[in-house]
């Protein structure tokens, strides 16, 4: 691709022009606002990347002008570049312009996920499975289940079981609610995500669940591009886990009414 980068810190552009020329994008970098705009008068880029504060004219500001603009980059797709930003600071960029908020030092992996999320229209898609290995291991760790048997009653066992269900559905309630955007990088998402990853990690560890606690480690921290993968691959194993629950406390019941 052809990138615009704009950023009045030298360091900053150096960096940014380096990462991306390594993976053979053409790279053309612009000081502040007002030399953007001239490059864009001259040049057709597929992207532009672009610092929000900057002396003389900021990147809102800059925007603002090239979409008033007849030039060959009038609808160009900017990504604003900001040190840190809420969700909500998010939406505003969007709202006024910005097809994307990536966030500072700039990283290849960054710019090449939100280029995907934008080709499909705000979705990122699933990496393939070999992307991100899920973490093998067996459903439950028997070895455990025969100590939790041993250290606890019947009734306990049971009730921990429940209780650890019901507890379990509003933890993967959360992580289907939140995957989408946390896999954006959206940071109160991913706030809530990785709360419910480590909620449901603990409580599986707890009961021997083996697989389900591996995974949810995993989600926890994830980076925001395996996240949709792993949040996927979670409920799958939630309801592989789950018979596998439900047939032992038909178990436990069998026994101890006999």
């Amino acid at each position: 691709m052809r990138i615009l980068i704009v950023d009045d810190n030298e360091p900053n552009r150096i960096l940014a022009q380096s990462i991306l020329e390594k993976e053979e994008h053409i790279v053309v970098t612009a000081a502040n606002g007002e030399k953007a705009l001239k490059e864009c008068s001259g040049v057709k880029f597929d992207l532009i990347i672009m610092d929000i504060l900057m002396p003389r004219m900021n990147g809102v500001t800059t925007l603002k002008k090239l979409r008033q603009t007849d030039n060959r980059n009038s609808k160009t797709p900017v990504f604003a570049l900001i040190s840190y930003s809420s969700d909500s600071e998010q939406r505003m960029y969007k709202q006024m312009g910005f097809e994307f908020v990536l966030p500072k030092p700039l990283r290849q992996k960054d710019v090449e996920r939100a280029w995907s999320i934008y080709q499909n229209n705000g979705v990122l898609q699933n990496p393939a499975p070999d992307v991100f290995k899920i973490p093998q291991q067996s459903l439950m760790d028997h070895t455990q289940w025969i100590q939790l048997q041993t250290n606890a009653s019947t009734e306990e066992l049971i009730s921990t079981i429940l209780k650890f269900w019901k507890n379990a559905e509003l933890h993967l309630s959360a992580i289907n609610k939140h995957k989408k955007q946390a896999s954006q990088a959206y940071i109160d998402s991913l706030s809530h995500l990785r709360k419910a990853a480590h909620a449901l990690k603990t409580s599986a560890a707890t009961l021997a669940l083996r697989q389900l606690e591996s995974i949810s480690e995993a989600l926890q921290n994830a980076p925001p591009e395996d996240i949709l993968y792993l949040a996927n691959n979670i409920s799958a194993c939630a309801q592989e886990s789950r018979k596998v629950q439900i047939s032992t406390i038909k178990e436990l019941v069998s026994k101890h009414g006999s």
